[in-house]
């Protein structure tokens, strides 16, 4: 009786250090989530307003993808390597640090546009560490049946970030400094520090965690490492599909329609700003919905389904919007295609949502916790690569080619793909 009555003990005290650690993750990310958000928008208008170049721009969006493609691998040995709770900390830290060095630059002098291009990359390796730290770590902060919840949380409020800053920071940035900006994100990385520290991170004990298997970190190690998990990969079926999977699928995506949206919208339809603002925010407001309706349904026990019909959802914005753009050719009026294309892209982001929560817990499942930040590293890496070559292609194609030619062909290739990778065994069992 004695040991029953310990054993619910016990089971109690988990329970509420699983949802300790739910509150606390969700707080201090959303928390850093939005100063990022609202710091990217206004880093961004600020380029532009004291450079006037579009050039100067791209520039700082490319920094941003360099630690990314080349750091990534080595990231994840580095993250599996060590205690992933103090990454995650000393990267909010050192996010937190960098930002200060800016403001007080800003506050001694003007800012430059160099000292923003070094802020970027510091930032960018930093994020790359703390987002594979992060997220290889969710097994371990909270059960298995509750891996889709917490990501579908987690989405909800970067999706929720992705509406509020942009909109606060178009009312505030005529009349508040930059200066306040940077602070704001600063602090919003410390408090996400604090948080962190304050949660569990062995509810879900494995031998990642355990002192005794970590190794002396040297470069040795690291690339020991890496070559460790380029081998377990290659045993993994299941990592190598969804990886192409993956991979093509974000081609596709850049293709048919982050790019070719945009530019339909403002120079095909020839609709205004405040119009192409509320079309934009439809993916976030479909994001939210989907990711709220995730984390509140049951989900069965087997997620290939789930996946299956999702991607076949997500198919559909890509061929409306090659439609649309059809429409437009036979004059359809512009009310019209305004309400269309808000219906396109709130499908989109809900479709978006409907494919990367349950793809991140798959993994997150399956994948062995000891390699799971190398894994997530080459993704990341692979996903660097490929998607600065599906922008520049789609760039190059959408003026010489009849405009609803990207999206349903990438449309159609989408629905190819899901087939295709659908019908495969392991993804059957999953």
């Amino acid at each position: 009786m004695n040991k029953l009555t310990y054993t619910n003990k016990y089971l109690t005290k988990l329970k509420n250090q699983e949802f300790i650690n739910i509150i606390l993750l969700i707080s201090g990310e959303f928390v850093s989530t939005f100063g990022t958000r609202i710091y990217n928008f206004a880093i961004a208008y600020y380029i532009l307003q004291t450079t006037g170049s579009a050039l100067a721009f791209s520039i700082s969006l490319a920094l941003g993808t360099i630690p990314r493609i080349l750091i990534s691998p080595f990231a994840g040995a580095i993250v599996d390597a060590l205690d992933r709770k103090k990454i995650v900390i000393f990267m909010d830290l050192g996010r937190w640090i960098t930002l200060l060095a800016l403001y007080f630059i800003a506050v001694l002098s003007n800012i430059q546009i160099i000292h923003i291009y070094i802020t970027i990359l510091f930032l960018s390796t930093m994020d790359i560490f703390f987002n594979i730290a992060s997220g290889s770590s969710i097994p371990n902060i909270v059960h298995k049946k509750n891996i889709i919840k917490i990501n579908s949380i987690k989405q909800t409020l970067s999706s929720l970030g992705s509406i509020l800053a942009p909109s606060i920071g178009g009312i505030v940035i005529s009349f508040i400094s930059i200066k306040y900006f940077i602070i704001i994100n600063a602090f919003s990385f410390l408090i996400s520090g604090i948080s962190q520290y304050f949660i569990n991170y062995n509810i879900n004990n494995t031998s990642v965690f355990s002192t005794s298997n970590k190794t002396k970190l040297s470069v040795n190690s690291i690339l020991q490492n890496t070559k460790e998990s380029i081998g377990y990969i290659k045993t993994q079926s299941l990592i190598i599909i969804l990886t192409i999977y993956s991979m093509v699928g974000n081609f596709l995506i850049y293709l048919g329609f982050v790019i070719p949206m945009p530019y339909l919208v403002l120079k095909c339809f020839n609709l205004g700003s405040t119009q192409y603002g509320i079309i934009q925010s439809g993916i976030s407001i479909g994001a939210v919905i989907a990711a709220i309706l995730l984390s509140i349904i049951p989900l069965p026990e087997k997620k290939f389904k789930l996946v299956m019909y999702s991607s076949l959802v997500f198919c559909a914005p890509f061929i409306l919007l090659g439609i649309g753009a059809i429409m437009n050719m036979i004059h359809i009026s512009k009310s019209i295609l305004f309400v269309y294309m808000v219906v396109v892209t709130f499908m989109y982001g809900s479709g978006t949502v409907l494919i990367n929560v349950p793809t991140n817990a798959i993994q997150q499942e399956n994948i062995e916790n000891s390699y799971l930040g190398r894994v997530l590293g080459f993704q990341n890496t692979f996903g660097g690569i490929i998607t600065p070559v599906s922008m520049i292609l789609s760039g190059k194609l959408i003026g010489m080619v009849a405009p609803y030619i990207l999206p349903l062909i990438s449309g159609v290739m989408f629905i190819i793909l899901v087939i295709v990778t659908c019908s495969n065994r392991t993804m059957k069992a999953i």
